[in-house]
């Protein structure tokens, strides 16, 4: 499900973390996941309390169609995968599956 870098969030107190190891079956048989907290301690979290992050958030950068848009929502569950709403040139929305949006790197 996840591996060493990716991002989830636990959605025991609603915080995104990076996992650092796993998956392994803790001392109960769960499976768990040794993950990292943003303010820095790590800690052991079941699977079941663990979900992907968002690849983008509000108010990010992105490129569709070669242009730079602004993440104005989202995501959202579509029927194949996760879409957003964007706002670009003179502040017209569009809507957009995640697979066809790439970060800005500045």
């Amino acid at each position: 499900m996840f591996k060493q870098g990716d991002k989830a969030v636990c959605t025991l107190n609603d915080q995104e973390v990076e996992i650092q190891f796993g998956p392994v079956k803790n001392s109960v048989g769960n499976d768990s996941y040794l993950v990292k907290f943003p303010h820095g301690t790590s800690s052991q979290v079941w699977v079941e309390d663990l979900e992907p992050a968002p690849r983008f958030t509000v108010g990010q950068k992105v490129l569709w169609a070669g242009l730079v848009h602004t993440v104005a929502g989202g995501p959202f569950e579509g029927a194949t995968q996760p879409f957003y709403v964007l706002e670009g040139f003179q502040g017209k929305h569009v809507v957009e599956l995640e697979d066809y949006l790439a970060p800005v790197v500045e």
